[in-house]
């Protein structure tokens, strides 16, 4: 940050917002779990975005699906909402942005993956072991009650 931003910023309130997002769990036949490596990143994710204005949670879990990996999916499950300050991002300004999340299964995929090189560096299905998760994914994936259909383990 600026020393010129800097010294404004003891003068205005920093910003709180509420994002929603939503994460899509993507399971192939053995149980693995679909994850993705944005490029510049090192740890690894499920597929995420933001909810767009006046679209539905599950719209968007469907569009950021497509986004993400190319898949389509016949069905979208929500399988949990998250929110609290373990979602919480600071940005260098001291703002802060809360995530409410929905997390979606898919289900009766309906395409095949398409590695697109501008949003992720690899796009993978992992089991045991899996590779370092970001902080987001880890929480979801840990809060989810495991069913014996999901092999993966942080």
């Amino acid at each position: 940050m600026s020393h010129l931003n800097r010294d404004f910023r003891q003068y205005i309130k920093k910003k709180s917002k509420i994002t929603v997002q939503v994460a899509i769990l993507v399971k192939n036949k053995a149980g693995e779990i679909l994850l993705q490596q944005r490029a510049g990143a090192k740890e690894w994710g499920l597929p995420f975005g933001s909810l767009t204005p006046g679209e539905s949670l599950e719209d968007a879990a469907r569009r950021e699906l497509w986004e993400e990996t190319s898949l389509t999916a016949k069905d979208m499950t929500l399988l949990s909402m998250f929110s609290g300050p373990e979602f919480k991002k600071v940005t260098q300004g001291e703002d802060e942005e809360f995530f409410v999340i929905a997390l979606y299964e898919a289900a009766g995929l309906q395409s095949e993956l398409n590695f697109k090189a501008d949003v992720n560096k690899a796009l993978r299905f992992f089991g045991e072991p899996s590779p370092p998760v970001d902080s987001v994914s880890r929480i979801l994936l840990e809060r989810l009650p495991n069913d014996g259909g999901i092999k993966f383990k942080m």
